[in-house]
């Protein structure tokens, strides 16, 4: 009862935030972090996909449930103390087309609980930000639904053509910079914020090859969707 009158207490709190982000598109957040306690570790550690490819440490979700309350101890504790630091995340290539391979980065179990954690704030404040006719990564939004608007647009204003394009290497290749203005539009949380500089700097090991991040957001990791929609923003 205590777990659930907790998680209650959290959705409230996080509805009261996204209904102030929505009436105060200038509203700047200064205190986020205080959210994210042990009980809201534990809830993302739970939402993880559990058959999920391991990180660059090899442990899986299986691993790090064995002895979950005393894992998440320890990571909210390195967190609140600034003293985490992201691991470097696992690339592999998977197919996208003929001929052609989409690099997917691999966090490891415990980085991607504190990026569900993170994403799962700031979700609430730059939604309210977000355009009405954008659909990709968002929550109970879908490609079906883009598509429905699409056709209700060609019916209503007698549209003839429709121009299909896409963003190449859209997640690889926003400015890192860019971002962190737009971010600071909506954030103060230095707390916050030195964990998402973190992610985006973060370093990727490519077989034997290990570079350090300087543009974009690898894709498959939690946060990166967040952080590639923030670069469309209405404000």
């Amino acid at each position: 009862m205590t777990v659930l009158r907790e998680q209650s207490e959290r959705e409230t709190k996080f509805a009261m935030i996204a209904k102030k982000a929505r009436e105060n598109p200038g509203e700047v957040f200064t205190s986020l972090a205080h959210y994210m306690n042990e009980e809201f570790l534990t809830n993302c550690f739970r939402r993880l996909r559990k058959t999920a490819a391991s990180g660059i440490d090899g442990q899986t979700c299986g691993d790090y449930e064995l002895n979950l309350p005393v894992r998440i101890a320890d990571l909210y504790k390195r967190l609140r103390s600034w003293e985490y630091k992201a691991p470097n995340i696992r690339r592999t290539w998977i197919d996208k087309e003929p001929g052609k391979k989409r690099p997917l980065g691999i966090s490891t179990v415990e980085d991607k609980i504190a990026q569900r954690a993170v994403t799962d704030i700031l979700n609430n404040i730059y939604e309210q930000d977000f355009y009405d006719f954008s659909y990709g990564f968002r929550k109970k939004r879908s490609a079906h639904q883009a598509l429905k608007q699409v056709r209700d647009g060609c019916m209503k204003r007698k549209i003839r053509w429709v121009l299909d394009a896409d963003l190449q290497g859209c997640f690889d290749n926003f400015d890192h910079q860019i971002l962190r203005e737009l971010l600071a539009k909506r954030l103060k949380d230095k707390w916050i914020l030195r964990l998402v500089n973190q992610w985006l700097k973060v370093g990727i090991v490519d077989g034997q090859t290990l570079h350090r991040n300087t543009k974009g957001t690898p894709q498959g990791n939690i946060i990166s969707p967040l952080l590639c929609n923030s670069m469309h923003t209405v404000g």
